[in-house]
């Protein structure tokens, strides 16, 4: 193989969107709905995600799922010292999800068939703030797409906004009170 023909074909495998675009994955309405009610009927969870990415969260609680700790899996970087990398400390260590399900009374079926339901969506993540639930799909680095509810439109601002630890940088208006959104 001569370099030019390399040249593009790594161009063309590295342009071949292994993560999802805003426009590749469409809002399902009526399960986004219905997912948005139950979450909002159950009460007890705020934040989840889930839980097929290397990091996990649960009402703001970084979790496991594997029973046994395998500290290996994690590591703290330290910012003031790039080549500093060094095994987590014990409070460092995700908890087992159990162990938190049980810290806030939430039903182990209802967990997991929430994670079904945001996995079947591709709505990875779901955080509830204010009046605003968000649903992030995907995001690289430092940018964030997914869509977001909002329970009064007139809350919405048109210029760029925060909600929660998220900046919304674009929105567009997909159905009713939902928006498609890219932040950070």
């Amino acid at each position: 193989m001569n370099k030019i023909t390399f040249i593009i074909l790594t161009i063309q495998i590295s342009s071949c969107g292994f993560v999802p675009e805003p426009h590749s994955v469409p809002l399902q309405y009526e399960e986004a709905e219905k997912l948005l009610n139950d979450f909002k009927t159950y009460g007890k969870i705020y934040e989840m995600d889930d839980c097929s990415r290397s990091q996990k969260y649960l009402n703001g609680y970084a979790i496991r799922m594997e029973k046994k700790l395998d500290s290996s899996k994690y590591v703290v970087f330290f910012p003031d010292d790039s080549n500093a990398v060094v095994p987590s400390r014990l409070n460092d260590y995700p908890e087992y999800y159990m162990e938190i399900l049980s810290q806030h009374d939430i039903d182990s079926s209802k967990f997991h068939d929430f994670r079904d339901r945001l996995e079947k969506t591709k709505l990875r993540t779901y955080e509830n703030v204010d009046s605003f639930s968000i649903f992030i799909v995907d995001g690289f680095l430092d940018g964030i797409w997914g869509f977001f509810h909002v329970t009064d439109t007139t809350l919405v601002p048109s210029e760029q906004f925060n909600i929660g630890d998220h900046t919304i940088s674009y929105k567009e208006r997909v159905k009713g009170n939902w928006y498609k959104f890219g932040g950070s």
